[in-house]
């Protein structure tokens, strides 16, 4: 999934632990949640945009490293994934109905964070292939055979339907808690 149905997911799933006071086993319990539900919403069949600066094996333009050699493809995906998790974390923002206080704000940081933490170790995976980074990718390779191959804008609208019906479903749970 993109990254900011991760951070949506995650807050949705969240919800509940954000009374105060914010105590260090609340900030542990959205952490555990939210690298389960980056797993369990990747089981789930979805779309993801390409990455133009990851090269596959021995493909040319390659560096030593699993990176293009073309520096503008890296800003190009860090400029949008930049975009997602921002729109992610406005999102989350309202749904939680969240302040422009500091402490809100690094909340909302931590629950970002926490929900997109296995796609950053995967991502490091491919600069510095060992432990810890390996363990975050082998358990994230798992939920590649279940990408939507149909194109951006039927898979984004799929998955939009999907992190909506996964939110209303959290919510109608967290009711009777």
């Amino acid at each position: 999934m993109i990254i900011s149905s991760h951070v949506v997911i995650t807050a949705a799933a969240v919800a509940p632990f954000l009374t105060h006071p914010f105590t260090a086993p609340k900030a542990a319990a959205i952490f555990g949640i939210a690298v389960l539900s980056h797993y369990l919403a990747d089981a789930v069949p979805h779309w993801d945009y390409q990455l133009s600066s990851v090269v596959e094996g021995g493909e040319a333009g390659r560096d030593r490293r699993g990176f293009s050699r073309d520096r503008r493809l890296f800003l190009k995906d860090l400029s949008r994934a930049a975009l997602d998790g921002l729109l992610g974390m406005a999102i989350a923002f309202l749904m939680l109905n969240l302040s422009f206080t500091w402490w809100d704000l690094a909340v909302l940081s931590w629950i970002s964070f926490s929900a997109i933490l296995p796609d950053i170790a995967s991502m490091f995976f491919i600069i510095f292939p060992c432990a810890p980074f390996s363990w975050f990718y082998k358990a994230h390779v798992v939920h590649t055979s279940y990408r939507w191959k149909k194109g951006p804008w039927s898979g984004a609208l799929f998955q939009a339907t999907t992190v909506a019906a996964i939110v209303l479903v959290l919510k109608g749970l967290f009711r009777f808690l």
